[in-house]
């Protein structure tokens, strides 16, 4: 049953993968993540409220969009060369086992009525022809490792260097998470933690303002108070952002300096089209993603950055300011 199972996700795993756009250079992505606005009424510019639906809308930066647009296509470029690799081999070694086995490779992809017959065919097999079945494809994969094995000791000088940055990068990833990226997070957080405790000084009335008894006069109280409170609390959204403006700047530096040397190395490697060995193709492209991701994950805070004062001013200063202990 298993080898019956296995041979079956082999027949079938095969996809036709689409050519993406050439990717854009990881330095100048970075460099176009916009800075953290100002002020509340600056960051809810960024969005644009959606008729029925509480909140400050849908993102619509066009920096952001156009950003997002432009890693996505990047990471396309990669997916292909992962899903590619096989091609710096001679031949696919499963394709190659299944031609020898008897299987047209080609058709299996196309053909949903070759591929039925193909699984009933699989099913009747006996266990020592799912064994000799294996072997074959088996063979096959052993001699594009070799073939692999033998790329990888011809690859250009520039695809070696970046192999070795990619192998660097992975390896110092757990150091980048576990130090710098947790202390930038938490630093972050805490900026609105501790600057949201500053009390906003003010007359608030002794009346609950939906109470039943609160008329014309409690209205009133109520009116000054949201508009004694409301430019503090505007201020204060406004010291919040300068102090992750300053968190930011630093994760920014700190992100800036990783894709530079991922830059410099990918680059002349063609961000992994020039490798000649399918481990290699892979490895770059992989890191390539990886690098793509920091970027993300920058642009990702900057945005989380502007979304909590677009939210505060979505609410409307009545609303929240009613809401105040």
């Amino acid at each position: 049953m298993h080898i019956t199972v296995s041979l079956l996700a082999l027949l079938f795993s095969f996809t036709v993968p689409v050519w993406a756009a050439e990717p854009k250079s990881l330095v100048d992505l970075l460099s176009r993540v916009p800075e953290v606005p100002a002020t509340a009424q600056d960051a809810a510019t960024w969005f644009t409220p959606e008729a029925g639906k509480p909140g400050p809308g849908k993102l619509t930066h066009p920096d952001l969009l156009g950003l997002r647009g432009d890693l996505a296509a990047s990471k396309g470029f990669s997916r292909f060369l992962r899903q590619t690799a096989a091609k710096t081999l001679s031949e696919d070694p499963t394709k190659k086992g299944l031609n020898e086995s008897g299987i047209d490779a080609a058709r299996l992809q196309r053909d949903p009525a070759y591929q039925a017959e193909l699984q009933k065919r699989t099913e009747r097999m006996t266990t020592q022809e799912k064994m000799a079945f294996a072997q074959r494809l088996m063979q096959a994969q052993l001699q594009a490792t070799q073939q692999d094995a033998r790329a990888m000791g011809q690859e250009p000088a520039e695809v070696e260097a970046a192999a070795e940055a990619a192998t660097n990068y992975t390896v110092n990833y757990s150091t980048w998470l576990t130090g710098p990226l947790t202390t930038f997070t938490q630093e972050w957080e805490q900026a609105a933690q501790q600057l949201s405790q500053k009390p906003l000084a003010g007359k608030k009335p002794k009346m609950d303002w939906d109470s039943i008894g609160c008329e014309a006069t409690c209205q009133r109280e109520w009116q000054a108070y949201e508009q004694e409170i409301w430019p503090k609390v505007l201020s204060r959204e406004a010291d919040i952002l300068k102090a992750r403006r300053a968190v930011l700047l630093r994760y920014r530096a700190a992100v800036k300096e990783r894709v530079q040397e991922g830059q410099l190395s990918l680059a002349p490697a063609g961000y992994g089209a020039a490798a000649q060995s399918q481990t290699n193709r892979a490895t770059l492209a992989t890191y390539h993603e990886q690098l793509l991701g920091d970027i993300e994950g920058y642009a990702a805070m900057v945005e989380q950055t502007a979304l909590r004062p677009a939210m505060l001013v979505a609410q409307g200063s009545a609303k929240f300011v009613r809401g105040l202990p």
